[in-house]
């Protein structure tokens, strides 16, 4: 991350999550096809699971700089908010868009249209979510905590 830079691999993990929810949504019938999945998401899931928390200890950082106030309990208390929100929501829309496959009577190509429509449905809010990463500005954050750290010696 410290080479080529946090938002860049962020944004690469959506993309990434974004290409497993597509084979996912493309893919066929077979063991292989979950093989494929799970090795493909792997390393988005580790980027994911890891740098946003590093941007958010940056941004309490610069915060911390800036004011000589540490709120950093605040930034974190913010994003373990957002994360659960984002959970509850996706948990509440894909157990919705999926439960027509449990419904009685539905055909087993109903049942697998639903589960490919969550797959696209899933496609489309991680490509949103690299978008909007690309606002993140993340060098002139870490410009400024290296021009105030500079300053405080």
């Amino acid at each position: 991350a410290p080479k080529i830079g946090k938002k860049k691999m962020i944004i690469t993990g959506f993309f990434g999550y974004a290409l497993v929810f597509l084979i996912t949504f493309l893919c066929g019938q077979g063991l292989y096809w979950g093989f494929i999945v799970a090795v493909c998401a792997a390393v988005p899931m580790a980027i994911l699971g890891i740098l946003p928390q590093a941007c958010v200890a940056d941004v309490a950082e610069l915060s911390r700089l800036e004011t000589g106030e540490d709120r950093s309990g605040m930034f974190f208390a913010a994003r373990t908010f957002a994360f659960k929100m984002g959970q509850a929501i996706a948990l509440a829309v894909f157990t919705s868009m999926t439960a027509i496959a449990n419904v009685p009577g539905t055909t087993e190509a109903a049942a697998a249209a639903a589960y490919r429509r969550t797959a696209l449905v899933a496609f489309i809010c991680c490509v949103i979510g690299a978008c909007l990463f690309f606002l993140f500005k993340e060098k002139e954050i870490l410009a400024k905590i290296e021009k105030l750290k500079g300053e405080e010696k």
